[in-house]
């Protein structure tokens, strides 16, 4: 299964897994706009400034995106109904997707990949009209340690703590349980 990472999963996981990116173990891939947006944003270059010293980690899959048939058309889909004003059954109101979240929406569908996201409008869309799954960037992590892809230590700790720093969204509390189980360290983050 592939999970294709938003900004803000990038941005939580990459420290922690470098190779998340290269290493097909870890089954994770973004697109260039989220790519551009890390590094072009200036809001992450001010709140992310360790983020410059993995430019080199974080790889794009616009090859496979170009091949694929049905990107495009996903696009062009995806654009036209947040723009004709589709309904967020969850909360009632109208989903308001940003550019860069609708190229990941398109990406993920027409590539039948999971997505690895917190942002909530972007998590309810894709579950709601396309019965695509999220996992947020813990059980991610879980999964790692699970595989036996990272070992968790004193710096991923201290990682993990950045979060609540950065103000990072929270994580759910079965994922919290299962991450201080697997890890044997208690979850400092939010």
């Amino acid at each position: 299964m592939n999970i294709l990472c938003d900004t803000c999963s990038v941005l939580m996981l990459i420290r922690i897994a470098p190779k998340m990116f290269i290493d097909a173990r870890f089954q994770c891939a973004t697109i260039k706009e989220v790519r551009r947006e890390i590094f072009e944003r200036q809001k992450f270059k001010t709140k992310y400034q360790w983020r410059s010293q993995y430019r080199d980690k974080i790889i794009t899959i616009e090859t496979l995106l170009q091949k694929n048939v049905f990107y495009k058309r996903t696009c062009i889909l995806i654009d036209e109904m947040i723009f004709s004003g589709k309904l967020n059954e969850s909360t009632a109101r109208l989903f308001d997707l940003s550019f860069q979240d609708r190229r990941v929406a398109a990406a993920a569908i027409s590539l039948k990949y999971d997505v690895s996201t917190t942002d909530t409008d972007l998590i309810n869309f894709l579950k709601q009209e396309f019965e695509i799954k999220n996992k947020f960037p813990l059980n991610l992590v879980n999964e790692w340690l699970t595989n036996k892809l990272i070992c968790w230590d004193e710096k991923f700790q201290s990682i993990i703590e950045d979060w609540n720093v950065f103000s990072e969204p929270p994580q759910p509390a079965s994922t919290i349980k299962k991450f201080e189980q697997l890890s044997g360290y208690k979850y400092r983050g939010p």
